[in-house]
């Protein structure tokens, strides 16, 4: 289903020069409107936007991104840019993401939990003069609840001995897709959370795609493993699908998770047409 997205100049903003000094570029408000309420992937797969989701559309002129920041929670997005802004080449969600138009970075830290669950990488090719931005999945997600979590614990880290799944990624093609394909070394992304009591804790990660072994570690500034859970062996992950892990228990639940423990849910629509 195809929803469109309007691209308008909707405001041009003026600003005046004292004689002698150079004409200062004029300001166009640029707007990209479309239906979806809220940014977020709830266990359906359906996807929303909310108020103050942002995402950075490539300016050709300037050879840099213009961040779009969506307004009054209806996924309507605006930023002023020079009029002579030239929106071609890429658009990434979310904001701050994107390297260049052809490169990304995942980061490699997360403030909170409900900072990890927003951060799925997209893409969406920009034709200048076509008002339609098709974003697509670059990459999966893993989602991760572990319950019993005592107030000593303050950090999840996922990691993978052999793969990158932080840092700069180049985008690659793959089935006439872009994707963030996994590379070589050892690296992480760490969540923080601080809780007063025992409780639970549930995150969602972005991955690249390919096939490598993970393991869940959890501890504290002191020690960053007082738990780990590995799986046993490689995983295999897709391209705009959501991983889901079985909830474990931190004090009781002490296992390695085979690959079957994975709840394999495709995004319903991933194709989205904002």
């Amino acid at each position: 289903m195809k929803r469109i997205v309007f691209i308008c100049a909707v405001a041009a903003l003026a600003f005046s020069c004292s004689k002698g000094q150079l004409n200062t570029p004029r300001m166009v408000e640029w707007a990209f409107e479309t239906d979806y309420t809220k940014a977020s992937i709830d266990d359906g797969g359906a996807f929303q936007w909310e108020q103050g989701d942002r995402i950075d559309v490539w300016d050709a002129a300037s050879a840099s991104f213009v961040p779009f920041t969506t307004i009054a929670g209806k996924g309507r997005f605006v930023a002023t840019a020079p009029d002579n802004a030239s929106f071609s080449g890429a658009a990434f969600y979310p904001s701050g993401i994107g390297g260049s138009v052809s490169s990304i970075s995942l980061p490699a830290s997360y403030a909170a939990p409900e900072e990890a669950t927003a951060s799925f990488p997209m893409y969406a090719t920009v034709n200048q003069g076509d008002n339609l931005l098709h974003f697509k999945h670059l990459g999966a997600t893993v989602a991760i609840t572990v319950t019993g979590v005592q107030p000593e614990l303050t950090r999840l880290e996922l990691r993978s001995a052999t793969t990158a799944l932080s840092g700069n990624f180049d985008l690659a093609e793959e089935a006439g897709n872009k994707v963030i394909r996994q590379k070589s070394g050892e690296s992480a992304a760490v969540v923080h959370f601080s809780l007063a009591q025992e409780g639970s804790v549930s995150v969602t990660l972005p991955v690249p795609v390919g096939t490598y072994p993970i393991s869940i570690c959890l501890g504290n500034d002191s020690n960053h493993a007082l738990l780990v859970v590995s799986s046993s062996g490689n995983m295999t992950f897709e391209r705009a699908h959501r991983y889901k892990l079985k909830a474990f228990d931190y004090m009781t639940e002490r296992f390695a998770f085979e690959e079957n423990a994975l709840d394999n849910l495709s995004l319903e629509d991933d194709s989205v047409n904002w």
